[in-house]
Parts: structure tokens; sequence; C-alpha cells
């Protein structure tokens, strides 16, 4: 079985169309709220839509019927963030909107078959992350040291870079999905409700979070006797869940207004 796939994601951040870590990127579709421009909204708007091509195996079914290929396609990821700059320390963030909608599934909850609530119609939207964030030191206010806390739903998780990658710029086509280990048991789409501190030192880069889980009721399946399985049921009162992530940034600096990671800056950037 042999796949073709294409991608084609666009980002709408000004009044043009670029790709992350283009010189032209700028400060994207900004909407200032004073003279000075230190009180903003910012939005960042993107779709990434997939087109596939599959060549089956001889004696293939598609739909019932027999096919040496089938195509696919479908919105990967439609999303709408916007951020707002309410004074120079306190920061609200809002991301949301759906993933994975195709032509046969991906829709509401619910859907099925033909007609108005058929396969793939309607999909649900939900937030991908909503948090607050308070600057208790800006950049520049003690020497190389910054602080920020935050609260909320939110993707400051830690464990590694490809935990918090940004969907806009990846590396490869997409994130092989194992880099999120949790995804969807006890997080919602790799965010959990909490709260978390970042900041840098030079070029140190530093983020922790404190953490409720979402409420699971799952048995492990990974044991040699069932009878000792025991389940892993939050539901009641969940312990706090802890995640951090520490890095030097040896030669350019990445800035950490949001949380997302960058997989390519396309060459703009010198990094290690």
């Amino acid at each position: 079985m042999k796949k073709i796939l294409t991608c084609i994601g666009l980002a709408l951040m000004g009044g043009s169309l670029y790709a992350q870590g283009s010189p032209d990127y700028g400060n994207g579709l900004k909407i200032n709220l004073n003279q000075q421009g230190d009180k903003f909204v910012r939005f960042i708007l993107w779709d990434q839509f997939w087109l596939r091509n599959t060549q089956m195996n001889p004696g293939s079914m598609v739909g019932g019927e027999p096919t040496d290929n089938s195509w696919s396609l479908g919105n990967r990821r439609l999303r709408a963030l916007a951020y707002a700059q309410i004074s120079k320390r306190y920061m609200i963030l809002a991301h949301f909107g759906i993933n994975n909608q195709t032509f046969i599934n991906g829709g509401g909850s619910g859907t099925s078959g033909t007609g108005g609530y058929g396969n793939g119609k309607k999909p649900q939207m939900f937030f991908h992350d909503a948090w607050n964030e308070y600057a208790v030191l800006l950049p520049g206010e003690a020497g190389k040291f910054s602080l920020s806390l935050g609260a909320g739903l939110h993707y400051y998780m830690g464990l590694s870079r490809m935990t918090m990658a940004s969907t806009l710029n990846f590396l490869t086509v997409d994130s092989p999905i194992f880099t999120w280990p949790l995804i969807d048991n006890s997080d919602q789409f790799a965010r959990q409700l909490g709260m978390f501190a970042k900041g840098k030192y030079g070029k140190l880069e530093y983020r922790f979070s404190l953490n409720k889980p979402f409420a699971t009721d799952l048995v492990p399946t990974n044991v040699t006797d069932a009878s000792k399985a025991v389940a892993v049921d939050n539901n009641g009162n969940p312990s706090f869940s802890k995640a951090g992530y520490v890095e030097y940034q040896f030669l350019d600096e990445e800035s950490n207004t949001l949380p997302f990671k960058v997989g390519s800056y396309l060459g703009t950037k010198k990094s290690i």
C-alpha cells in the first residue's frame, strides 16, 4: 500500500500569507488598543487541508466496491487563536477550533448517515487553550531574570519540545502523535487545567506547571494477570500532576510569549 499525501497549510497573520519564521512575519494581525501599541489584541488563524491518494493492495474494497486506489481529503486542523494584552503585565488568551474533519468522519456528536447531520458534518468546536497570565517580572526589570504566572487550560506541559509543538510549522508533514503520550486520556488534547510559571534567565528558558488531570476510569491493559488490574479512577479527587521543561538556547533566542515550540524557522534562526 502506497500513500501520497499533500498538506496545504495557510496561516493568516497579517495582510499576506507567510510561514512562521519568515522575515515578513512581523506582528501579524494586530489591533492596537492605545496609541503606544503596548495594549493590543492579536489574531492568528490557520487551516491545514490534506489531500491523500492511497494505492490499494489487490482485492481491496472501499465502500463495498473493489478498487485499486482511493482519494481522501479533509481539514486536518482549522483553528483560531487570539490573545489580548490588557496591560503591559496582564494577558488573556483563547484558542479554539476543530481537528480531522473529512467527507466521511469527524462530524459532531450524533452525526451519521446522510442529511443535515450526516457523516463528517458540523464538527464540534472546542477550546484548545484558555488562560490568564500576569508578568511578575518583565524582561529587563530584574536583570536577566523574567517571570510570568498564569492559570487556566494551558499547554505548558513539559516533557519534551515536541510535547508543546506548534501545529503551524512541523519539521515533517505532521506530528507522530506519540509525542503527546496521554493525548485525550487525562488531558484535553494535550492540555490540562492548572497553574504555570514561565520565564527566562539569560539564555536559559524555563516553564513549570501544577495541574489537575481530567477524570479517568481507565483499567490498565498491559498487565500479565488481568485479575490484578487496578482501575485508574481519579473521578473523586485526582492528584495534581507536575510538569516542567528547561532549555538553554546556545545561539538565537526564541520567544516565550506563547508556549508553542517551532519545528522549523525556515533558516531564519540559528539553533542547535
